[in-house]
């Protein structure tokens, strides 16, 4: 039993009549004047056509209007009764059957068969006549066949005349890049290639001007271009010299700024990139700048540079990945990362993100923008990052990875000879380490970088130590100890004072919030059982403590990340009847370097 059929993959088709001479969709082919037959094959197979290229149905099908209709191909084939089918070439998909298969009549003359339900019965012309095609033109090659969309593709210069040609149109289309002829009579124009394609099939009206040539269809473009400018255009543009046409790629051959604009014109990116020795126009709207042209990008004939400015149709701005490159031999300054600005010395160019900031203690932006302005802006904190020319930002932690230091190469807006950062890429700025701080010092002969001050109790107080409390205990610093010279000595003796013991001492340290400190010191105990101890910083638990004595100086050792004005505790108690001398010395405290 043949299958239901929905008609042909093709486009929508007009009922023909018995006249081969009023074919489908305007076309008009010439007699084929003889064909012979190539035998039955199976059709449709997994879906794909033997034949794809052309076809239409008609309920009064006959072998001589399909040869009619397919007259401009090598094959062409008939099935299920009442449809045509034309190609070059017979899909390799398509399989040779006998010939009993392709069984039923053909519609308009029942004395011939054509084909049956996925069954062709295909004929090969002797001589294909060449049917309408695509004009050829010398400086605007054919691009494809395109759908139009809700809103024109090409939407400038809309025109319809009832002598179009593809020659008519370009001339109409003088000034913009691309140009497509529709419906037989209508032309447009445009600087950006559409991109919905169609089947070449679907571009098959002739243009009113000319039967040999293809003009689109119902809402179907032909498209041609991009059109050739002539090279008396590409002047000088100020103090820029054109250089050529080059080559561009995702990571840019120009890495300075860069500009999108709709009224994009050569004044306008050369204005941009005043700073700038290069500057480069690329796919009609785009503008970008540097210092050097990178050697990756490679020269083009000047036809791969056709596409003209959105701004001025009469300049030529690049094409898809081509710059048309200008050059000012009067900008030498290249650019550079400084390695050190004041306190602060170069890290990387490192990433950021707009709605996540790498840097966010601190910002500002500004058009005199330079190195040394973020760095004071910044001094209060451990790192400060330029971005894109003229924003600053500050932190004492950085969020971010390192990135490709040609991200970060777009100059400062107030010094042109340095770099402050790219599109999302900082300039990278640390804070120089600090001497490292003595901790022996006392307060009017330490540096002013010491975090910890009198830690080996070498002066004649315990200033700055803080006795919170002493309860039954005697605090003094005497001679002798591990290094020969003074100690902290803690003396508890129930059997002197009746009473237990209970001392707490302090000092807060100058610490920078998130540095990472290293903190020792030594300790000797003399004395029974009963007493304990512990040292600790801030709010951390302890990172040393004891309860019972050791006869010999012991050393301890910890690492901790600052908060800010941590505390450094050192706390004893003992019981009744305990007694005990404790004697601690050489606390020094170290920045841990960062990675």
């Amino acid at each position: 039993m043949a299958s239901p059929r929905s008609g042909p993959l093709a486009t929508s088709i007009l009922a023909l009549v018995a006249s081969v001479s009023s074919l489908p969709n305007g076309l008009v082919r010439r007699q084929a004047t003889t064909y012979t037959f190539s035998g039955c094959y199976v059709d449709n197979s997994d879906n794909n056509r033997a034949l794809p290229a052309a076809s239409y149905a008609d309920d009064h099908m006959t072998v001589a209007s399909c040869a009619a209709f397919c007259s401009s191909f090598k094959y062409f084939g008939l099935e299920y009764g009442r449809e045509c089918y034309c190609d070059n070439a017979i899909s390799i998909a398509a399989t040779s059957i006998d010939v009993s298969d392709c069984s039923f009549p053909c519609v308009g003359d029942a004395s011939a068969t054509c084909g049956a339900s996925n069954r062709l019965s295909v004929y090969e012309n002797a001589a294909p006549v060449p049917g309408p095609a695509p004009a050829e033109l010398d400086g605007a090659p054919y691009v494809g066949c395109f759908q139009e969309g809700p809103q024109r593709v090409l939407p400038f210069k809309g025109v319809s005349t009832p002598d179009m040609t593809a020659a008519k149109c370009a001339a109409n289309c003088e000034g913009y890049a691309y140009f497509g002829t529709e419906y037989g009579s209508e032309c447009y124009c445009g600087n950006d290639v559409p991109t919905n394609t169609a089947l070449e099939s679907e571009c098959s009206m002739t243009c009113s001007g000319d039967s040999s040539q293809l003009c689109g269809a119902g809402d179907r473009l032909t498209v041609y271009g991009p059109l050739k400018v002539a090279l008396t255009t590409l002047a000088p543009v100020g103090d820029y010299v054109y250089q050529g046409c080059y080559t561009d790629n995702h990571e840019r051959v120009l890495t300075g700024k860069s500009l999108h604009d709709d009224q994009m014109t050569l004044e306008m990116c050369a204005a941009t990139c005043n700073s700038y020795a290069w500057f480069g126009v690329e796919y009609s709207k785009e503008c970008y700048c540097g210092t050097e042209l990178a050697s990756s990008s490679i020269q083009r004939p000047q036809s791969d540079c056709t596409m003209t400015c959105s701004g001025n149709h009469d300049q030529v701005c690049g094409n898809t990945n081509r710059l048309s490159v200008y050059h000012n031999s009067a900008i030498t300054t290249g650019g550079s990362a400084q390695a050190s600005v004041g306190d602060f010395q170069y890290k990387s160019c490192w990433t950021d993100d707009v709605y996540n900031r790498s840097l966010k203690g601190a910002s500002y932006a500004a058009d005199d923008m330079t190195l040394e302005s973020c760095a004071t802006f910044c001094s209060n904190f451990a790192f400060f990052g330029v971005e894109y020319s003229r924003e600053c930002y500050c932190d004492n932690t950085v969020l971010g990875a390192a990135a490709d230091e040609q991200d970060c190469s777009v100059l400062c807006t107030g010094d042109s000879s340095s770099w402050c950062g790219g599109s999302s890429r900082l300039n990278l700025y640390e804070k120089k380490p600090e001497p490292e701080p003595t901790s022996d010092g006392c307060v009017s002969s330490a540096p002013a970088s010491a975090v910890l001050l009198n830690g080996a109790f070498e002066c004649d107080t315990l200033d700055p130590w803080v006795v919170n409390t002493n309860i039954g205990g005697q605090l003094t610093t005497v001679g002798g100890s591990k290094d020969g010279s003074k100690m902290l000595h803690l003396f508890s003796s129930y059997y002197l004072q009746s009473r237990a013991t209970n001392i707490n001492i302090y000092q807060i340290l100058h610490t920078v919030p998130g540095q990472t400190y290293q903190l020792s010191f030594d300790l000797l105990i003399g004395g029974g059982n009963g007493n304990n101890w512990k040292v600790a910083v801030g709010s951390n638990a302890p990172f040393a403590s004891g309860d019972i004595g050791f006869g010999d100086w012991t050393t301890f050792s910890t690492t901790f990340t600052a908060v800010g004005d941590d505390q450094l505790n050192l706390q004893f108690n003992s019981v009744v009847w305990a007694y005990a001398d404790f004697y601690f010395d050489n606390f020094v405290i170290k920045k841990v370097a960062t990675a």
